[in-house]
């Protein structure tokens, strides 16, 4: 550093704190010789302390070494390479964005058992990309400032201002002027990261994947149909999740006959009846007989803890039973009251069918326990039992279940019947409406619980064929497990733009300024560079004695930096 001091005279005694003894090693140099020959030594001699044993000052050795050219040429590559990673980052997150990347499964799992270290892995990474960031903006802003030194000057209250600036350091002792441009960029410094936040924050969502599922089959019906009319040495077999018998009628009255009673809510919400099994599922509306398969065979992709739901097909049978009043037909009991058959039904016929093919959509949700059976509007559905076998045992059942449970007091079938008709009865009151006949109130609740009991019946088959039988078929099912997304796309959008605005900037620059061309090695911001640059340009003008250099610099000064130093000039 060339200081020039107007009210000092060259070799008048110096505040020590501000001179410094200099020996030079070669000739004296200025920027230009400096640059033709960098493999020249400066040693500069600063006292480090007094030794009271010679009386003289201990010294340190500073050395400059300057870069050499492959380093220089290197660097000038490195807002290049630093936005290789995070443009290449966000471009691979829009990518995972329109395809609808998700992560699931053992990274799910991961994820929510280290919640914790997982975040601050997170945020360690948004840190490091926006650091990437602030590092070519720093950069660029760097160079472009050591070129505008070498060749105009600057006042030092600017030239402190642009090293708070790349330091991101606060300097209250600024100007206003200066003050409020370091406030903004020193905010607008948060920005990156913050947006990588946006960018990289994963939504909690579902992942789809498809698995295997097997559901009863009618294609070989030889244990269905053996021993049909018998009571005793029906197939069966006993699991921890229940009995499963092709005698269903029998040993599963009492689930049928609550059915029976139930079959109509009071409020008109869905029916919510227990599946016929241990499994714990509940079905809400009517099963339709299908989806036995559930809780059952179902453990490969359910026994996952975070599988939310799966969706399957299956074809079954939509059973439509239909009362009407035959007041015409001329059949009575001569030697009963007309009581026998209680009230209405003494009047009642029932036709249970047709059994119309229908192919069912089954939602299950492992983790509520319940499933949700809709009909499909499939004209072109197979029928699942062609030969007529299965209907007519259901029939065959029900017969069974309603002479058994008959007596000379007492019919339970005909009680859960009248059971249902007052809940028909109830809902018309809550709904608001007209109160329905006792005739009407008696169809519409005997067709309620004979299709509900068909229901029953045909699931109990269904289950005899799976776990008694195992005659099946496989079906795929859908699967959504719980996972993570990213799915932030104008946060993801935001950052690729600014990823391409410094890209552009940094190759405009380059292309501007013909590859940093004229960019010396000299750097403001770097400590060891100005110590170096006052060392050379004390070394120029020291006398071969060793004078002492005495320097005062006002606020007024400006600096100009040259390739190997600073002069600093009174203006």
């Amino acid at each position: 550093m060339h200081v020039h001091n107007q009210n000092e005279m060259p070799g008048s005694e110096a505040d020590p704190l501000f001179s410094s003894p200099v020996m030079p090693t070669s000739r004296r140099l200025s920027p230009q010789s400096s640059r033709q020959a960098p493999d020249i030594e400066f040693r500069c001699l600063q006292p480090d302390g007094f030794d009271k044993h010679t009386g003289q000052s201990r010294v340190s050795e500073i050395r400059q070494q300057p870069f050499s050219s492959r380093v220089v040429a290197f660097e000038k590559l490195t807002p290049f390479l630093v936005l290789i990673p995070t443009t290449s980052i966000s471009v691979l997150l829009l990518i995972g964005n329109a395809k609808r990347w998700e992560f699931s499964g053992r990274l799910h799992g991961v994820i929510e058992s280290n919640r914790a270290i997982t975040q601050v892995a997170v945020q360690a990474v948004f840190s490091i990309l926006g650091l990437l960031h602030l590092f070519v903006v720093g950069k660029l802003l760097q160079w472009m400032l050591r070129l505008h030194l070498a060749t105009r000057p600057m006042s030092l209250e600017a030239l402190q201002f642009w090293t708070s600036i790349l330091a991101q350091q606060w300097r209250p002792k600024l100007r206003s002027r200066f003050l409020i441009p370091l406030a903004i960029f020193t905010l607008a410094c948060l920005g990156p990261a913050a947006l990588r936040v946006g960018a990289l924050t994963p939504v909690a969502g579902t992942a789809s994947l498809e698995a295997s599922l097997q559901l009863p089959s009618y294609v070989d019906t030889e244990i269905l149909t053996y021993k049909w009319s018998e009571r005793f040495g029906l197939e069966s077999k006993r699991t921890p999740r229940d009995f499963f018998t092709y005698n269903v009628g029998e040993l599963n009255t009492g689930k049928i006959i609550e059915t029976a009673a139930s079959a109509t809510t009071v409020d008109g919400s869905p029916r919510r009846h227990a599946k016929m099994d241990n499994t714990g599922y509940l079905y809400n509306g009517r099963s339709y007989g299908v989806g036995v398969s559930v809780g059952l065979v179902d453990d490969d992709f359910v026994r996952n803890q975070y599988v939310t739901n799966y969706t399957f097909k299956e074809p079954g049978y939509t059973a439509i039973s239909t009362c009407i009043h035959n007041l015409t037909t001329d059949y009575r009991l001569e030697s009963n009251p007309g009581s026998y058959f209680p009230g209405p039904l003494s009047e009642v016929y029932l036709t249970v069918g047709p059994f119309t093919p229908t192919l069912f959509d089954i939602l299950v949700d492992p983790v509520g326990k319940t499933i949700d059976v809709t009909p499909l509007n499939d004209a072109d559905v197979t029928d699942i039992e062609p030969k007529g076998n299965l209907t007519f045992l259901a029939n065959w059942k029900y017969t069974l279940i309603a002479s058994d449970q008959t007596n000379l007091y007492s019919s339970l079938l005909g009680r859960a019947m009248y059971t249902n008709i007052e809940n028909y009865k109830l809902l018309q009151a809550s709904a608001g409406h007209e109160a329905a006949s006792e005739k009407v109130a008696a169809l519409r609740a005997l067709e309620d619980s004979f299709d509900a009991s068909m229901d029953d019946i045909f699931s109990g088959y269904a289950a005899a064929q799976l776990m008694v039988a195992n005659v099946t078929q496989e079906t795929r099912a859908l699967v959504l497990k719980q996972g993570l997304r990213i799915e932030q796309r104008a946060w993801i959008l935001t950052v690729l733009i600014l990823n391409l605005i410094l890209a552009f900037a940094a190759g405009e620059e380059t292309f501007r300024t013909r590859c940093w061309k004229d960019l010396d090695e000299f750097d403001f911001t770097d400590l060891r560079d100005v110590i170096v640059g006052t060392i050379a340009g004390s070394v120029a003008d020291a006398s071969a004695t060793g004078a002492e250099l005495h320097s005062s610099v006002s606020r007024s000064e400006h600096v100009t930096g040259l390739g190997a130093g600073l002069d600093i000039q009174r203006r």
